[in-house]
C-alpha cells in the first residue's frame, strides 16, 4: 500500500469526497480471513492513506449492496465484545510504525461510531492491550453505497524513526455482520502464529519531523466512603523524549480502581490473583509479562501488613498502601532494542493488630518502600525472534530487600512455525539465593495441528512474591499440549477443534508427584453460528502437600483420582439474544458427586444498550478438606473432613451508551456460599490416606453472603479528558457456625473524579 503526502488536510466527516483524497492511491485487494480463508470477499472494500507532518489520514469505503442491513452498536470505548467482535459492522486500521514485526497500533470504528484503540504485542488474545488510549479523530457515515470512515491520527501517537524513510507495516480489517465475514488486507492464512508479523507494507512515509509529545493529565477526586470524606489531586505527565521513547511521570497519582474486584471462594493455601485495573500499570504492561511472572503490578499499593507478625491478626489498617509517586520509561533504540523501566515509591502505613496472646498492638505495618522494574528485549536471527533481560528490585526501609534477574528468549525458525522459548531466573531475598528455569519447544502447522513440549522447575529458595507472583516454589513439571483443527468449512460445520493437555509435576526436595493431569477439550462451530462442545479433565492419584504451606506441622497425604466431564452449547452469535450454557459433573474415588452449571444470557434490547447476566452454581464435594491441627498431650492430630459446598454467583453487567463519549455502566454481583463439614477424621500416617474417625468438637461450618457493585457514569467531555461519577457497593456478610453470629462489613463509597488532557 502507498501513502500519499498531502498539503491540505481532508475534512473528517466520513464522506470520502474531499479533494485531497483524489490524489491518493486506493487499495482494494482484500481476502477473507473467515469463514472461507483466503477466498474473495462478499463485498468490496477500498482504502486510501494520506499524511502530512502532523497526522496520518485514513479513508475506508465499505461497499454494501444492502446498506439497510448494516449493523452498528453503540458502546463505551474499547468494548470489543459488545460493539465489535461478531456483533457489528466494523473496520480496524493497524499500523506497525517501527516496522519491527513485533508491536503495532489498532484503531477501530464501527458503523454506529463506537471506537477502540489497542496496543498489539505478542501472540494470542493476550497480545491486545485495550488499556492503551490515544487522542485521535474519526467520523463514520452510512450512505447509499454502504458505509465509510475517515480517521485523523496524530503522528505523536506513533513510535518511529523520524531521521529515516523506512516503510511502515499496515493491516486493514473489515467485518460484515450479516455474513459474519472478516476480510483482511493483506490476506492472512488461518492458523499462523502472531499478528504483527503478517502486516503488509506501507510505503511513502517520508521526511516526517519528530512530533511533539508533551502531555499533561491533571486530576481531581472527591467523595465519601463509610462516612469519611476523601479528596485528592495529582498529575500524570507524558513526554516524548524522541519519536521512539516516552517518559511517564505521576505525582500523587490516583491508583484507585473504578471497578471493584469480584467476590471469590478460595479454600486453598495460596493467595487469589486479581487482575490489574489501574491504567498506569496496564498501559505498556504487556512488555513486562512472561511465563514466570516476575512483575505483578498489584504488589505496588497492595493492602499493607508486611510488618504484622505472622501469628497475629490485623484489626485496623488502610485498604491500600499510599503510592507517593511513580515513573515509567518505554522506548526503542535505532537497532530495534526495546526497553522499559518503572520506578515507584510507597509510603509507610500504620495499623493495629491482635497478638497470639490476645493483646492489641499499634504501630508501623508497612515500611516506606522503593520498587524498580527494568526490561530489555532485542531481536536476534530474524524479526520473529527475541532475547530479553529483566530485573526487579524491592527495597524496604529497614525491613529487607528482594532482587530478581531473569533471561528470557523466543526463537522462531522455519517461517515462524518452530518455536523454542524459555526463561532462566535467579532470585535474591535477604541474601538467600534461588533459581528457576523453563523451556518450551513447539511446532505450529498452519493447516491443521500444533504440538508443544514443556518442562521447568523452581527450587525451594526461589522467591519472587515481593514484586512478582508465584503460587509455590520447590516444584518441577513437564508436559505437552497441542491441538488438531479443521479450520475450513465442511458439511454443516464452519470449523472444529480438539485440544489436549498432559502435565505431571512434583517437588524437588523430596521427589513426590503432586499431580498427573489429562485434559481434553473439543469445540464445534456450525454454519448457522450455533456452537457446541465438550471437555474432560482427569486428575490421577498422586500426593498433596498444600497444607504444609498453611502449617509447617502438616503432612503430605495421598490424593485421589478425580474426573469431570462438561458439555456446552451457545446459540447464534448474530442475534440480539444470545444464550450459552455449560454443565459439568464429576467425582473422585472417595468424594461424592459434584456439579457445576454456568449460564450466560446476553441481550441487546437496543443498539445502544447491552445487558449480560452470568450465573454460576456449584455443588462441590471434597473427601479431605483441611480443618485444623490439634496438639494434645499424647499426639499431634491433623484434622480433615468431608465437605460439601454450595456456591451461587450471579454477575450482572448493563451498559447504556448515550453517545460514544457518554456511557452509564453497571456491574453487580450477589455471591453466596454455604460450606458444611461432615465426618471428621485425623490423618494417621504421612504420605498415606489412612484416616481415623475423631470427635472434633468445634463446628467450622460457615456461610458467605456478599454483594459487590459498581455504577459508573463516564463522560469524555473533551478529547482525552474525562469525568467519572462512581458509586461502589461493597457488602460482606460472614456467618460462623462456631460463634452462631453474622459478621457484617459494609464499605459503600461515592466519588467524583475528573481529569483534563493537555498537549504542548
Amino acid at each position: 500500500m502507498i501513502a500519499s503526502r498531502i498539503k491540505i488536510a481532508p475534512v473528517i466527516d466520513g464522506i470520502i469526497d474531499d479533494e485531497p483524497w483524489k490524489n491518493t492511491i486506493p487499495q482494494n485487494e482484500f481476502l477473507q480471513w473467515e469463514p472461507y480463508n483466503l477466498s474473495l470477499p462478499s463485498q468490496n472494500t477500498e482504502v486510501r492513506i494520506a499524511y502530512d507532518n502532523d497526522n496520518v489520514y485514513v479513508a475506508v469505503k465499505c461497499y454494501d449492496n444492502q446498506p439497510k442491513k448494516i449493523i452498528g452498536r453503540l458502546s463505551r470505548r474499547d468494548n470489543y465484545e459488545e460493539a465489535f467482535a461478531n456483533h457489528s459492522d466494523w473496520v480496524a486500521v493497524c499500523f506497525d510504525s517501527n516496522n519491527d514485526d513485533r508491536t503495532g497500533y489498532l484503531f477501530g470504528v464501527n458503523a454506529a461510531g463506537s471506537i477502540m484503540d489497542v496496543f498489539v504485542s505478542g501472540e494470542g488474545m493476550n497480545a491486545f492491550d485495550n488499556s492503551w488510549e490515544a487522542v485521535w479523530e474519526y467520523k463514520q457515515a452510512v450512505h447509499s453505497e454502504g458505509w465509510s470512515i475517515e480517521l485523523k491520527i496524530p503522528m505523536s501517537v506513533f513510535n518511529f524513526d523520524s531521521k529515516s524513510n523506512e516503510d511502515w507495516g499496515i493491516q486493514i480489517i473489515r467485518f460484515m455482520h450479516r455474513y459474519q465475514e472478516e476480510v483482511h488486507w493483506p490476506g492472512r492464512m488461518k492458523g499462523v502464529s502472531g499478528f504483527v508479523p503478517y502486516y503488509g507494507i506501507l510505503k511513502g512515509m517520508e521526511n516526517i519531523p519528530s512530533p511533539k509529545k508533551f502531555e499533561f493529565l491533571p486530576y481531581g477526586l472527591g467523595g465519601i466512603t463509610n462516612n469519611n470524606s476523601i479528596s485528592s489531586t495529582g498529575i500524570d505527565m507524558k513526554y516524548g523524549l524522541n519519536a521512539k521513547t516516552s517518559l511517564n511521570i505521576s505525582i500523587n497519582p490516583d491508583f484507585g480502581q473504578v471497578e471493584a474486584d469480584p467476590s471469590v471462594l478460595n479454600l486453598t493455601a495460596f493467595e487469589t490473583q486479581f487482575e490489574e485495573k489501574r491504567p498506569f500499570f496496564i498501559e505498556g504492561g504487556s512488555f513486562f509479562k512472561n511465563r514466570y511472572q516476575l512483575f505483578h503490578s498489584r504488589r505496588i499499593g497492595q493492602t499493607p501488613g508486611i510488618l504484622i507478625p505472622e501469628e497475629s491478626v490485623p484489626v485496623k489498617r488502610p485498604d491500600a498502601t499510599t503510592i507517593l509517586g511513580a515513573g515509567k520509561l518505554l522506548g526503542e533504540t535505532v537497532s530495534g532494542t526495546k526497553y522499559g523501566f518503572i520506578e515507584a515509591i510507597t509510603d509507610e502505613e500504620y495499623g493495629t493488630w491482635e497478638t497470639e496472646n490476645g493483646d492489641t498492638v499499634s504501630g508501623i505495618i508497612e515500611p516506606k518502600t522503593n520498587y524498580f522494574i527494568g526490561r530489555f528485549e532485542k531481536p536476534v536471527f530474524n524479526s520473529f525472534s527475541t532475547v530479553g533481560f529483566m530485573t526487579t528490585d524491592v527495597r524496604r526501609n529497614r525491613a529487607g530487600y528482594s532482587n530478581v534477574i531473569g533471561l528470557d528468549w523466543k526463537l522462531k525458525f522455519i517461517e515462524n512455525a518452530l518455536t523454542f522459548k524459555g526463561q532462566i531466573v535467579q532470585t535474591n531475598k535477604d541474601k538467600i539465593t534461588g533459581n528457576g528455569v523453563r523451556f518450551n519447544l513447539g511446532y505450529l502447522d498452519p493447516n491443521w495441528w500444533e504440538i508443544n513440549f514443556v518442562t521447568g522447575y523452581t527450587n525451594d529458595r526461589y522467591e519472587i512474591n515481593d514484586l512478582g507472583y508465584n503460587e509455590r516454589n520447590n516444584k518441577w513439571y513437564y508436559g505437552s499440549y497441542g491441538e488438531f483443527r479443521k479450520q475450513d468449512p465442511w458439511g454443516k460445520f464452519l470449523d472444529n477443534n480438539l485440544e489436549y493437555r498432559v502435565f505431571v509435576n512434583g517437588t524437588i526436595s523430596d521427589g513426590i508427584i503432586l499431580s498427573k493431569v489429562l485434559e481434553l477439550e473439543q469445540k464445534n462451530r456450525l454454519k448457522n453460528y450455533w456452537s457446541f462442545g465438550w471437555d474432560l479433565e482427569i486428575n490421577f492419584a498422586s500426593f498433596n502437600d498444600e497444607d504444609t504451606f498453611r502449617d509447617e506441622r502438616a503432612w503430605v497425604y495421598k490424593s485421589e483420582t478425580e474426573g469431570d466431564l462438561g458439555l456446552w452449547l451457545r446459540t447464534d452469535r448474530r442475534k440480539k439474544l444470545i444464550i450459552a450454557h455449560n454443565s459439568s459433573i464429576g467425582r473422585g474415588e472417595y468424594s461424592n458427586w459434584r456439579y457445576r452449571a454456568w449460564t450466560m444470557i446476553q441481550w441487546r434490547p437496543l443498539e445502544n444498550a447491552n445487558m449480560t447476566i452470568v450465573s454460576t452454581q456449584k455443588l462441590g464435594s471434597q473427601s479431605m478438606e483441611w480443618v485444623d491441627i490439634v496438639d494434645d498431650s499424647s499426639s499431634l492430630n491433623i484434622i480433615y473432613a468431608e465437605s460439601e459446598s454450595k456456591l451461587n454467583d450471579i454477575q450482572l453487567r448493563f451498559n447504556w451508551t448515550f453517545t460514544p463519549d457518554l456511557t452509564f455502566e453497571v456491574f453487580y454481583q450477589p455471591f453466596t456460599v454455604n460450606m458444611n463439614y461432615i465426618n471428621f477424621y485425623r490423618l494417621v500416617k504421612e504420605n498415606t490416606r489412612i484416616l481415623e474417625s475423631c470427635n472434633y468438637i468445634t463446628d467450622p461450618d460457615f456461610k458467605i453472603n456478599n454483594s459487590v457493585g459498581t455504577f459508573v457514569l463516564r463522560w469524555e467531555y473533551n478529547p482525552g479528558s474525562t469525568l467519572y461519577l462512581v458509586y461502589n457497593l461493597n457488602s460482606n456478610e460472614y456467618y460462623s457456625a462456631e460463634d452462631d453470629t453474622w459478621e457484617i462489613n459494609n464499605a459503600d463509597s461515592f466519588f467524583i473524579k475528573f481529569n483534563y488532557w493537555l498537549k504542548i
